[in-house]
């Protein structure tokens, strides 16, 4: 998969907004809080429980620094590690799980630390200064020979599995190392591909890629879907719609 962009612009205006909680917040978050923590810088921290470990969650924490989201203003985040699965839950101010599109930034967040705790599948929790979860997602990952389909949000494995196999049967996996992103907020359902850098100002490429997603939007629900198309370091280049098939050539 290509390597996510550190401090990218998007991970910085979720950074700016969300996770420097209040003085009243980070108090009772304190109260609530367990023993197993470690710092990363003097403000930042992470706390860790179930069979997870300390270099576990130090390698976490080092991974949301180089990633961006660790800034030293007070961020929080838990990682939880059981029988039933690994989950990262992110401490945030509150209310800030109702605004749009924020389900979808955490999970870009974590698609991109995961390997610093064994990779995908992982749990998403928002949680609030008192560690009550107030919103859940899940990020995984179906393999494809050298391709992959990573599912977001509410797709599930079955959806990505039935992507990754549309994809393969149009030509366009054929085992050359390409990712593909499938989420699913209560937004939008989004497909994403990564593109070599500028590929995304031809118009022939982008109309190729539109096509591609009309063609596997059953697999994933049908349409509207939106088509992200991302550079080799995951920033967003071109945000379309696709919502019906194009109208044919006129005579």
């Amino acid at each position: 998969m290509a390597p996510p962009a550190p401090k990218s612009s998007s991970l910085r205006t979720l950074v700016r907004i969300l996770v420097v909680l209040v003085a009243l917040g980070s108090a009772a978050y304190y109260f609530y809080q367990k023993a197993h923590t470690v710092k990363i810088g003097t403000k930042d921290d992470v706390e860790y429980s179930g069979t997870a470990t300390k270099a576990e969650a130090t390698a976490l924490g080092n991974a949301l620094k180089a990633d961006g989201y660790f800034q030293d203003q007070g961020a929080s985040v838990l990682l939880d590690k059981e029988t039933s699965g690994t989950t990262i839950s992110y401490v945030v101010q509150d209310g800030t799980w109702n605004q749009s599109g924020i389900v979808a930034k955490f999970d870009e967040v974590t698609r991109e630390v995961a390997s610093s705790v064994g990779g995908l599948p992982l749990n998403v929790q928002l949680v609030n200064d008192s560690k009550t979860v107030e919103k859940t997602s899940t990020v995984g990952s179906v393999a494809f020979g050298n391709d992959t389909v990573v599912y977001e949000g509410a797709a599930t494995q079955a959806e990505a599995q039935a992507l990754g196999e549309k994809l393969q049967s149009l030509g366009f996996f054929s085992g050359k190392g390409v990712d593909v992103i499938l989420g699913k907020h209560p937004d939008s359902t989004t497909i994403a591909f990564v593109l070599s850098d500028g590929a995304w100002n031809n118009a022939d490429t982008v109309s190729g890629f539109e096509d591609i997603v009309r063609q596997v939007a059953p697999a994933v629900g049908g349409l509207p879907v939106k088509m992200h198309l991302l550079s080799t370091k995951m920033q967003k280049e071109k945000d379309e719609t696709i919502n019906a098939q194009p109208a044919p050539a006129p005579n």
